[in-house]
């Protein structure tokens, strides 16, 4: 399982999402995942639309994470360059 290894080395899981690939995990566990992020199954349900919904939330976890490094980088060139 791929958040099991994901999990093992990074201490948790919280960080896995954005680096699963969806289309090696089973469809019941895709299922699941959608669910875990509040996500409603896609209508009609197909397995490529779902994997196409989780790929679009692993993609934007991935933008809300480089904007938030983005800011704390610049945060901190500010300190330096006021000492």
């Amino acid at each position: 399982m791929p958040y099991a290894a994901c999990a093992k080395t990074t201490g948790t899981s919280a960080r896995c999402f954005e680096y699963y690939d969806f289309k090696k995990i089973p469809e019941t566990e895709l299922k699941g995942l959608a669910a875990l992020h509040h996500l409603q199954l896609p209508k009609p349900y197909s397995h490529e639309a779902l994997i196409e919904m989780l790929e679009t939330k692993q993609v934007s976890k991935r933008a809300k994470k480089t904007k938030k490094a983005s800011k704390k980088s610049a945060a901190g060139k500010k300190k330096r360059a006021a000492k």
